[in-house]
């Protein structure tokens, strides 16, 4: 393991049918949205796991006393699955890099729903992370939506998470803007995309027809 003294992160929604890829299911259903849902929701896993770059956690919106695809997952990778907590995005993501950042140096968290990740995206992360002259260094992997689809820390700062206007394509400047306004440094990665809607499921299979649900 490259960076066994940093953790990447996972962030997703429990695969549960009619939760998950709402505005996608209703162009394809429900049923194969949830499938969609638990392919990237694995491919992302596999690449985290695979890269051997730091301990993966995947941090779920919710866990049920049985749930066979979660099973099976952390099964065949070495996962810790973790529970969220909080009221809007923004405090959940803000409690899970807190209390990652108790035992290590630097947490990287990635969402689920990016075809574009991979291990050499991430080890960028992870290197711009271990080599932050100050803990004050903000990593972040910009999404063509506006969002972001990777965050990087090296300390708690609740304010990087606070006033942002989750699911808008103004999550990236009004991050940056909070990140500039209180002195931390920004080190951002290439523009990625995310799979949320027909257009973006229509891309995918474009680009590789295995994604086809």
């Amino acid at each position: 393991m490259k960076y066994p003294r940093g953790c990447i992160i996972q962030f997703a929604k429990r695969p549960t049918k009619g939760q998950v890829k709402t505005r996608l299911a209703t162009s394809i259903g429900e049923e194969r949205a949830l499938l969609l849902h638990k392919k990237l929701m694995t491919s992302v896993t596999q690449i985290c796991c695979e890269a051997e770059l730091c301990p993966v956690q995947l941090w779920l919106s919710e866990v049920a006393e049985k749930d066979d695809f979660l099973d099976d997952l952390s099964k065949k990778y070495p996962i810790d699955i973790r529970v969220q907590w909080g009221d809007t995005l923004g405090d959940r993501m803000r409690n899970a890099i807190n209390k990652a950042l108790q035992h290590y140096e630097f947490v990287i968290v990635i969402g689920s729903d990016s075809p574009e990740i991979d291990a050499g995206y991430l080890e960028q992360a992870a290197a711009k992370m271990a080599d932050a002259g100050a803990d004050s260094s903000l990593a972040l992997g910009p999404a063509e939506d506006g969002g972001y689809v990777l965050i990087g820390m090296r300390k708690p700062e609740a304010r990087l998470f606070s006033g942002i206007e989750w699911g808008s394509a103004r999550v990236l400047k009004q991050t940056k803007a909070i990140a500039n306004k209180i002195g931390w440094s920004v080190q951002e990665l290439p523009i990625l995309w995310d799979v949320d809607r027909e257009v973006d499921y229509r891309r995918l299979i474009l680009l590789d027809p295995d994604w086809a649900v």
